[in-house]
């Protein structure tokens, strides 16, 4: 069999190995099948990362919200005058943003110089 250059082509099974120009190189399969186990392969690898976001997302959530429990646990045990709903919302907005010991050093500091 030879090419349009009359030079004689080489046709090797899938998977063959030949040298060319001193080199090995691997044959590689041109069957439909093995690019549909790709395909496949990658679809379940893929359904695998989503789900693992999917967690990822998940820890993280329940890592932002760790603290409520313990705070409502402290909440309860002590008594707490009258307090309107913006007052409620900035101390738990403070909470968030600088973390429990942030917000009971500040407060320990207000204690401290005689605040209220």
């Amino acid at each position: 069999m030879s090419d349009r250059t009359g030079k004689r082509a080489i046709q090797l099974e899938p998977g063959a190995r030949t040298t060319l120009t001193g080199r090995t190189h691997d044959v590689m399969a041109r069957k439909g099948s093995d690019l549909s186990a790709i395909k496949a392969e990658r679809t379940k690898v893929e359904a695998a990362l989503e789900e693992l976001k999917r967690r990822e997302k998940e820890a993280e959530e329940a890592l932002r919200d760790a603290g409520r429990p313990t705070l409502l646990t402290a909440l309860e045990k002590i008594k707490i005058g009258e307090m309107g709903r913006a007052d409620a919302k900035s101390i738990a907005a403070a909470i968030a943003k600088h973390g429990g010991a942030g917000v009971a050093a500040a407060l320990i500091g207000i204690a401290a110089s005689g605040g209220s």
